[in-house]
């Protein structure tokens, strides 16, 4: 049996009225969604994410990031449905260590000495004569170009474990055609320089991305329901490596030297 949430994100940056983008998501079981700025998004942010159970609207909403950044959003927040209760990321405080009163030692007052006071010599004054203004030709006003207001685009787009990505613009969603493309890559390596001196491309792995470097998600299976167990190694196919965690998302990429 399915649960639908709803997903909200709220663009906080100034002038936009707290551009709002709602997302419906049909959740059978224990699901992690990644939740990104689309790359020809130009909103500035920050930016604050919801979900709910659906119909709940945004005002009963349980906050689960708050203030994220454009470069926090394009990296993308994680949020697990029906896995364990997410937990919004508490904000650290720091308390200062108590202070230890510094006691303040006591002056001797020492006599000070007026020294004999030395005549200034008096000053002659310079005569300066005056200048004659100069002036300034009457000329037609420039004009003074009008600003012009660049929209923010505002698009975000999620990623499910199977890989389908749902995108929405401003309200207007639709879900991406899927397709699969298979990549040759090393088998996992515990660091990116590891990865790129080695050279036997033995493992295939599917994702819905069409390049190696832009994958988000990587599955052992073409029909991308098997997400592959990364297990925060680096894999490699000879240009770029990417780290992939337990759940198939990568969360790091880095480039082999040439």
């Amino acid at each position: 049996m399915s649960t639908l949430y709803s997903v909200f994100v709220v663009n906080k940056a100034p002038g936009c009225n707290n551009t709002l983008i709602q997302e419906q998501l049909d959740v059978s079981g224990c699901t992690t969604y990644i939740i990104r700025l689309s790359q020809n998004s130009n909103a500035l942010g920050p930016f604050d994410v919801y979900y709910s159970l659906s119909p709940i609207p945004l005002s009963g909403a349980t906050l689960f990031a708050t203030d994220q950044t454009r470069t926090e959003m394009f990296n993308g927040v994680v949020l697990p449905l029906e896995c364990a209760t997410p937990t919004p990321t508490p904000t650290p405080t720091t308390t200062p260590p108590p202070s230890t009163p510094t006691q303040t030692p006591t002056n001797t007052q020492t006599p000070s000495v007026t020294p004999d006071v030395t005549p200034t010599p008096s000053y002659t004054p310079t005569y300066t004569p005056s200048e004659t203004p100069t002036q300034t030709p009457s000329g037609t006003p420039a004009n003074t170009p009008t600003p012009t207001s660049t929209q923010q685009v505002f698009e975000i787009f999620i990623i499910a474990q199977n890989g389908q990505q749902i995108l929405n613009q401003d309200g207007s969603e639709w879900i991406a055609q899927q397709e699969v493309t298979t990549f040759s890559v090393t088998t996992g390596n515990t660091t990116s320089i590891v990865a790129c001196s080695n050279s036997n491309y033995t493992l295939t792995l599917y994702s819905s991305s069409p390049t190696w470097e832009n994958a988000n998600s990587l599955f052992t299976n073409s029909t991308l329901t098997i997400p592959v167990n990364g297990g925060n190694n680096w894999y490699s196919d000879g240009i770029t490596t990417l780290q992939i965690n337990s759940s198939g998302f990568v969360v790091a990429t880095d480039t082999c030297p040439v």
